[in-house]
């Protein structure tokens, strides 16, 4: 919420038979003491179901340059027919003087069984933070569970559309074999 105080987001993706939540704790001048809020996929307007892991992953990055930092929530999203398989899912939650306002879904990409691996950093050389996801189950050229991560651009107008990179993508050591899992860990400095 911008008011100098660091606070803390906290995943919880086994709550309520595994529907997930993010409990976030606000910080004070005494620490992180002050008020909560949770969110779920209730939150998003989404009815919360079990095998979600909603919050299995979560990445805090200032997405849109306002002087707010943003929380990303990695999550499954559940198949709705047996025509539609499951997916990992990206939400955003935007920051602002009240704290957190889910904003809605940014990025739903093929990660079967697990939620997508998320950090934020500066990748792009703009004044905004970028998001870089890792979906790991994702099948490449073929390769059953090769793995790829996508990286979104940050900007004051929203995130760019994702660009990928695999295990198979010029400049990228090695090649994409099956069950690499690649994106299966991320970090950005």
């Amino acid at each position: 919420n911008a008011d100098g105080w660091d606070d803390i987001a906290i995943g919880i993706s086994g709550e309520n038979g595994t529907e997930g939540a993010v409990r976030v704790v606000y910080g004070t001048a005494g620490g992180p003491t002050g008020t909560t809020q949770l969110l779920s996929d209730g939150s998003f307007g989404v009815t919360p179901r079990a095998m979600t892991y909603f919050g299995a992953s979560l990445a805090v990055g200032d997405f849109d340059d306002d002087g707010y930092d943003d929380l990303a929530i990695g999550a499954n999203e559940l198949n709705v027919s047996p025509s539609d398989p499951e997916t990992g899912k990206v939400l955003l939650a935007r920051g602002g003087p009240d704290g957190l306002s889910p904003d809605g879904m940014i990025l739903r990409g093929g990660s079967i069984d697990s939620p997508p691996v998320l950090v934020s950093g500066q990748f792009g050389g703009g004044p905004a933070a970028d998001l870089a996801v890792g979906f790991v189950h994702r099948d490449v050229n073929g390769m059953e569970n090769a793995g790829l991560v996508e990286v979104l651009y940050g900007s004051p107008t929203g995130f760019s559309a994702p660009v990928q990179f695999h295990q198979d993508t010029p400049g990228v050591l090695d090649m994409a074999e099956a069950f690499d899992f690649f994106g299966s860990e991320l970090a950005a400095g």
